[in-house]
Order: structure tokens, then C-alpha cells, then sequence
């Protein structure tokens, strides 16, 4: 319900005040969300089917990923901003009442309470100003004092959000979980190639309006059948990684998603050929997302107790959402300021870079997962 009442306050907002105030109200609502959806959903299935599970969970995610941009667009175009928030309103009740009524709830002896205000604060602040060094390092002077001063404030707060997730009664950040070892690769898995995915997503449209100068609109119909592909690829992961294991399903996956972006730096021109250039880029990307990420959230849940599926999906959304941060940062910080002359060498450049990344997470991942471990 929280959701829906943030959706109406940023459709009905008088000024960007209140905008920007709802939005943020939604950011919390919508953190809420993710990892009670699946903490409410695996409970539901035996150990052995939740890959699949988890899976299909997210090839949703990937629908609503192919849906929203699109869907927001044509109501820009046809109607007003107001409804692509609006809209949700409906949706939002209807999924509560429906919820209520199907899903059963699995609570634990470390069930309820706050997590500490101090260490969330911390925990957001930290992205949020090494963030900001990232990106105006390039344009203001990496000696610049506010660059300087954001980059040691964000790397000093990760020790302290630490040592305080350690001693808090209820911390933002529960470490007891990194103990168990294939969660802790999985997330790690789980930042780096975020980090690629949401920086290609971005650049995708990016580059679709300034290079290509498709419309909104366009742009979004444009790279939607990657998040097609995804959703069709999804619920296979899981019955591959219950099969082969989580090393070959994710690392597969990551090699697809590099093969995209490098696929982009080397096909791509300054005139538009989508069916003959970009689809086929769209189509690894897409294979590489479903087998890659649903893997690596399949992993993460694999080895935790069904009162943990909260907080643990909560972690490892808050690595996913961390690698957007950080995908953002990169793409700003590697693009720089291109002139007409050099967009095109530019965005190469980016997409490059951004090859390298998943394949850095398949090693990653390749040198510290193991077997999964029995929950409990």
C-alpha cells in the first residue's frame, strides 16, 4: 500500500518538491517490496525447485523491465508524466488484495523490528557520494576539494557501516550471512555485472536518441526485446543450474552479455540499421541477462534458511541496485563529453570497457563459488 501512496503523491504533485519527496518514498517502498516477494514465494517450494523458482520470479522482472519503459513512453506521448505514475495505483491495490489472499507468511525468531536508522543512512550515503567522485572526477578535477572530499567520505563510511553493522541490535546490514560463502560470491558476482548491465541499458538509450535521434518512444520499443529474451531465458536457468551447477549456467550467461556489448562497439555505426545490427546484440544481451542474473539470485537464496530469504534478497538487491549506481557512474565518468565528431568513437569506447566487465565476474565467480551449502 506504501507504493500506491507514493504513486499517487508523485502523479498528483503540485511542484518538484513533493515530486522529488514521493519518488524517494517510493525508492523505500519499492526496497520493501523485492525481497518480500520472494521471501513470501520460496517458503512455498521444496529446496530442489526453488533454482526454478527464483528463476521464473525473476524472468517477470524482466517482462515488467520490457513492459514499463514502453509502456511509460507511449503514456508520455499520448497522455501526460502524471499517469506513468498514476497507473500504479490500480495495479498496487489489486496486487495487495490478491496477495493477501494467496501468500502465506514464514516469520523466524529474529523476525521483526527495525534495522538500524543510523546504519541505512550510512548504508546509502556510501554509493551515493563515491557516486558523485565518479562521475564529476572527469569534468571538475579529480584534485578538486569536492571531488576529493565525496571519495574519502564514501570510502570512509564502508569500514564504519562495518563495525557498526557488527555491533547493532538490529543492523542494515546483516554480516552473519557473509559467513556462508556462496552467498557472499554471489553478490560479489552480483555487483560486478550489474555494473555492465545497467551501464549498457543506459548507454543503449542514449545512444538511440543522440547518435541515432530515435524519439523517446522509439528508443524504448528499440531495446525491449532484449528484456523479451530475458524473460523466455529466465525460467530456463533454473532447471540448467539445478542440472549443471551455478558456475557454467552464470558464467555462460556473462560471456553472452560481454559478446553483446562487444558486439555493439564493432557493429554499430552513426547510421541506423537495427534489424540488421542491433537485434542481434539485443538478442545476446537478453540471453545473457536470463541465464546470468536469475543464476546468481538462485545461488544467493540457495543456502539460507526460509526466515532469511528476507533480509538475504534484501542484500543482494541492494548489491544489484549498488552495480546500477556504480554502471551509471562508469558510463558518465569512460563517455566523457563527446562532440559530434568523436559520440561515435565514444560510445564505442564505453561499450568496450563494458565488455570487460562481465568477464571479469565469471572469473570472480568461477574462483570463489563452490557446491551449494545446506540451509540451516
Amino acid at each position: 500500500m506504501g507504493f500506491a501512496v507514493s504513486s499517487a503523491l508523485c502523479g498528483l504533485a503540485p511542484g518538484l518538491g513533493v515530486l522529488i519527496a514521493a519518488r524517494a518514498a517510493q525508492g523505500v517502498f519499492g526496497a520493501i517490496i523485492v525481497p518480500a516477494s520472494l521471501a513470501l514465494l520460496l517458503p512455498a517450494f521444496p529446496m530442489e525447485r526453488r533454482a526454478t523458482a527464483i528463476s521464473t520470479w525473476g524472468a517477470m522482472a524482466a517482462v515488467a523491465t520490457a513492459i514499463g519503459p514502453t509502456l511509460g513512453a507511449l503514456l508520455i506521448e499520448y497522455t501526460t508524466w502524471r499517469w506513468v505514475f498514476l497507473l500504479n495505483v490500480p495495479v498496487c491495490l489489486l496486487t495487495a488484495v490478491w496477495g493477501a489472499r494467496l501468500l502465506t507468511e514464514t516469520r523466524g525468531s529474529r523476525s521483526g523490528g527495525l534495522p538500524d536508522p543510523l546504519g541505512v543512512a550510512m548504508s546509502a550515503a556510501a554509493p551515493a557520494l563515491l557516486s558523485f567522485a565518479v562521475i564529476y572526477g572527469p569534468h571538475l578535477g579529480w584534485d578538486d576539494p569536492r571531488v576529493l572530499a565525496t571519495a574519502v567520505a564514501g570510502v570512509v563510511l564502508i569500514p564504519v557501516l562495518i563495525r557498526r553493522s557488527r555491533y547493532a541490535a538490529r543492523p542494515a546490514l546483516d554480516l552473519s550471512l557473509f559467513r556462508i560463502r556462496n552467498f557472499q560470491a554471489s553478490n560479489v558476482a552480483t555487483l560486478v555485472f550489474s555494473v555492465a548491465f545497467f551501464a549498457v541499458l543506459l548507454s543503449s538509450l542514449l545512444f538511440l536518441q543522440n547518435v541515432w535521434h530515435y524519439s523517446v518512444l522509439k528508443s524504448a520499443l528499440a531495446v525491449s526485446p532484449s528484456a523479451l529474451v530475458t524473460a523466455l531465458v529466465a525460467p530456463l536457468a533454473g532447471r540448467l543450474a539445478e542440472r549443471f551447477g551455478y558456475r557454467p549456467v552464470f558464467v555462460t550467461g556473462a560471456l553472452f552479455y560481454a559478446a553483446g556489448a562487444a558486439a555493439l562497439a564493432l557493429r554499430t555505426g552513426a547510421s541506423p540499421h537495427w534489424a540488421a545490427h542491433w537485434l542481434p546484440t539485443l538478442v545476446l544481451n537478453g540471453i545473457g541477462v536470463g541465464l546470468a542474473l536469475s543464476t546468481l539470485n538462485s545461488a544467493a537464496a540457495k543456502a539460507l534458511p526460509p526466515e532469511r530469504f528476507g533480509v538475504g534478497t534484501a542484500i543482494n538487491n541492494s548489491f544489484r541496485q549498488l552495480g546500477a549506481l556504480l554502471g551509471v557512474s562508469l558510463f558518465v565518468a569512460v563517455l566523457g563529453t563527446p562532440t559530434s565528431a568523436t559520440i561515435l568513437g565514444d560510445y564505442h569506447r564505453v561499450w568496450w570497457v563494458l565488455a570487460v566487465i562481465p568477464v571479469i565476474s565469471a572469473g570472480t565467480y568461477l574462483a570463489t563459488h563452490r557446491e551449494p551449502e545446506a540451509a540451516g
